[in-house]
C-alpha cells in the first residue's frame, strides 16, 4: 500500500509539473502572438465561429433528445452555414504569412486554458469541446489517480494515528 501511495504521489507531482509548464507556455505564446490588428481580429472571429458551432451542436443534440425535430434540424443547417464560413476564414487565414497556426498551443484559435487535473488544453469558449474534455478517458483517470491518492493518504494519516494512540508502539514481547 505504501509503494502503491508513493507511486501515485509521484505520477501526480508529474502532472502538476506538466500543469505549470503548460500554463506558462499558453500564457507565454498569448503574450507574444503580436498580430497586425486585421489577422488578430480574424482569429479572434474564428474563435468566436467555434464557439458557436459547438453551441449549436449541443442546441441540436438536446433537441434531438426531446424529440424537436424541427429545431434539431434548423440548428444542425446553421452549422454548416458557419462551418463553411469557418473554413473560408481558416483558408484566408492560412494565405497570410505573419500567421502560423503551429504557433498557438491545443485548440487553433481564441483563449487557450490548461485543465488543472490533466494538463490538456482547450479552448475557453468551446463548452461543448470542454465537456467532452471532462468526460474524456484522460480527464476521468487522471481524477481517479488524484482522488485515490488523497484517499490512501488519508487512511495512512489515520493508521499512524491509531497506532500512535496504542501507547508507543511496543515492538517487544508480551509478558503474560
Amino acid at each position: 500500500q505504501h509503494q502503491l501511495l508513493d507511486k501515485l504521489r509521484n505520477m501526480v507531482q508529474q502532472m502538476d509539473e506538466r500543469v505549470v509548464k503548460a500554463i506558462d507556455r499558453v500564457k507565454l505564446e498569448a503574450a507574444s502572438v503580436d498580430l497586425e490588428p486585421g489577422l488578430k481580429k480574424a482569429t479572434e472571429a474564428l474563435g468566436e465561429l467555434q464557439a458557436t458551432i459547438a453551441a449549436l451542436v449541443s442546441r441540436a443534440e438536446e433537441a434531438g433528445d426531446e424529440g424537436d425535430v424541427e429545431t434539431a434540424e434548423k440548428s444542425l443547417a446553421d452549422v454548416d452555414e458557419l462551418t463553411k464560413q469557418k473554413k473560408m476564414l481558416e483558408a484566408q487565414l492560412a494565405a497570410t504569412k505573419e500567421f502560423n497556426p503551429m504557433r498557438v498551443t491545443g485548440t487553433m484559435f481564441g483563449q487557450q486554458d490548461v485543465c488543472p487535473v490533466c494538463c490538456s488544453v482547450t479552448n475557453t469558449k468551446d463548452e461543448l469541446n470542454n465537456e467532452r474534455h471532462r468526460e474524456g478517458q484522460m480527464h476521468i483517470g487522471w481524477t481517479q489517480i488524484r482522488e485515490e491518492t488523497i484517499r490512501l493518504e488519508k487512511r495512512t494519516r489515520e493508521v499512524k494515528d491509531v497506532k500512535g494512540d496504542s501507547g508507543g508502539g511496543g515492538g517487544g514481547r508480551r509478558s503474560d
